[in-house]
Formats: structure tokens, sequence, C-alpha cells
């Protein structure tokens, strides 16, 4: 009987072994190969042909297919047949998100929390590999003006925004050294491979900029005196590539709300930009020097141009846009190459 109940106990163990291992690469490997249920080559399609991605890691981009700008996804493909130690099914850790708070960001009663944004970034920068740099919800962050630089960045940093980062309403907040320039509130620049997403919110606490500007009130139709051009865009994306800007709300620009400058492959998304039509001068999406950008499915409300496009900017493909109040899209035409809208857009103005 000794030499059954072995025999028996080693068919027990072969069988559990086998579940155990084909349960964690999806199912079954019958001919040695894996099955598609979770760990399937993803495809991309370019001109009805599908292509398989190359392994590598999972991000977003916009490739130029002759005159027009497609998006295509590559990810990561797990090699099913590696060794598989994780019997558990616990699936690996990841690093726990870079939080503002950490760093001793308040977000209440007007508090100036620049200072724990720029060490939180400064982590985020240092880190190897991907990182999540989070603004937590249900609180509301006074920011300064701050430029968030990638030049000395490491890795690929997710900014996820679920609180709302305000501006200072008081227009002597700000610093403006050098008068004839562009002036910003918060600027990403030369960062690689970032994304920005929500569902949180970006005010910029624009009415008093509002008050003193230069342009005419599109409402009252009137000049203010003393009046100044200082107002900053809100939100700069500047020589920024691989960029995907993903589900945020803006409010309140004091100036254009978001600007994307010198940027290649940028992907820009679900955006709902939110402000009176009395602002003067707060385009939603201004784009300049910019190539290969997709700006789709996003809702505006502004009290100038919804979509500006500005020289130099090539494969730009604006679709789904609802516009209103605004004043559609506005593009100069001998410098702008390669670009297409369609969609629901209002008023649009390609002149």
């Amino acid at each position: 009987m000794a030499p059954q109940r072995q025999l028996f106990s080693f068919c027990i163990f072969s069988v559990l072994s086998f579940s155990t291992i084909t349960s964690g690469y999806g199912g079954t490997l019958p001919d040695n190969k894996p099955s598609t249920q979770r760990f399937a080559p993803k495809y991309s399609y370019k001109l009805g042909k599908s292509v398989p991605q190359e392994a590598g890691p999972e991000r977003l981009s916009l490739h130029t297919l002759g005159s027009r700008s497609t998006l295509q996804s590559k990810r990561m493909v797990t090699n099913p047949f590696r060794p598989f130690h994780n019997v558990s099914g616990a699936r690996p850790s990841t690093p726990a998100p870079i939080s503002v708070n950490n760093f001793g960001a308040k977000g209440i009663d007007h508090t100036d929390d620049t200072e724990a944004f720029q060490k939180a970034w400064a982590e985020a920068c240092s880190s190897n590999g991907a990182v999540v740099l989070l603004v937590p919800p249900h609180r509301n962050y006074f920011v300064k003006q701050f430029t968030f630089s990638g030049a000395q960045c490491k890795s690929h940093i997710t900014m996820q925004i679920q609180g709302t980062i305000m501006a200072f309403e008081d227009p002597k907040t700000y610093h403006f050294p050098d008068k004839s320039k562009q002036h910003y509130w918060l600027t990403f620049e030369r960062v690689q491979n970032l994304v920005v997403e929500g569902p949180g919110t970006i005010n910029g606490n624009g009415e008093k900029w509002w008050q003193s500007s230069c342009k005419q009130n599109n409402i009252t139709r009137t000049l203010v005196p003393n009046c100044n051009n200082d107002a900053p865009t809100a939100v700069t994306f500047k020589k920024c590539n691989n960029l995907t800007v993903h589900n945020l709300n803006f409010e309140k620009a004091q100036q254009k709300h978001v600007s994307f400058e010198n940027c290649t492959d940028v992907k820009a998304s679900r955006l709902r930009i939110n402000t009176s039509e009395a602002s003067p001068n707060t385009d939603g999406i201004h784009v300049t020097e910019t190539k290969n950008i997709d700006i789709s499915m996003s809702r505006i409300s502004t009290g100038d141009d919804c979509i500006s496009i500005m020289g130099g900017s090539r494969n730009v493909y604006v679709a789904n846009i609802a516009c209103g109040p605004g004043h559609g899209i506005s593009s100069v035409r001998s410098f702008l190459r390669n670009s297409h809208h369609k969609g629901s857009i209002n008023g649009t103005n390609p002149g």
C-alpha cells in the first residue's frame, strides 16, 4: 500500500502545482502558448493595419501619418514564461504617492503652500522610475509663481491633482522682473513623459486681474484707467515632450488658461475650462510652436478664444470640443500646417 499512497500523493501535488501556475497566467497553456486572457500583446492600428507593439513602458504618444496625427498606445508586454514566484496571487507593490502634505502643505485658509510644492516636486524628480505626485482632495492649496522644472528629473512623473490649486487673488503677490516678457503663474518646463491629471481643479483667481486689464471688458466695452497688461497665463507647458493632460478643471485664469509652447507629442483630453464671458483675454487653450498635438473631448467656456493656435505649430488635431461662451478656434493660417478639427465646435473662427 505504501507505493500506492506515494503515487497518489505525487499525482495530487502535480495537479495542484500545475493549477497554481496556470491560474497565475490566465488559464491553461496548450502547445506552450500563453493564454490571451491576461498577457495578450496589445495592438495599435495604422491606416487599417494592426501592428504589434514592441515591449516597453506604458506610454501614450502622438505619431504623424502623412498629413494627419494619430494617437497610438504602446504598452508593456509581459513575458508569460518568466519564473513565477508570487504564488499567493498578490500584485507587486508600487511606490506610495508623494503627497504635498508630507512636505508641509496645509491646503487651508490662504496658507502659502509654495515651498511644500517645491520640495515635493524635487523629491519626485529625484526618484527612479515612475512616480505619482499627489495633490490630495478636499483642500485648497494656495501657490505663488512656480516653475516645475524637468531639467534634473530622472523619473516619469504623474501629477495627480485631486484637490484644488489656487492662485492668490492680489496681483501684488506676483513678481515680474522683466515687464517686456510673457508672464506665467504655474509653468512645467522641459519635463519629459509627464502626465498631469485630475479630477481636481486649477483656479487662477483672476477677477482682480480682469478689473485692471487694458483689454476692453467683453460685456461693458469699457476701458480701465491706469490699466495693465501684466496678467500671467495660468498654466504653461514649455518644451515638454510626450505630454498628457487629462481630466482636469480650469477656472478663472488671470489671462490664458492653458498654454502649450514648443512642445512635442501632446494629448489634451477631457478638460473643463470655465470662466466668465466678461473676463478679458482668457483664452481656453493656447498653442504655439508646438507639433503633434491632439485636443479632444473638452468643454470650454471663456471670455476669448476657446482655442488659439499660433505660428510654428504643426500637426494639430482638434475634435469634439464644446465651446461657448467663447470665440471658437482662432488660428494663424500662414503658419499652421497639417491641422484638422471636427466635432461639436461652436463659433469657429479659423482666421
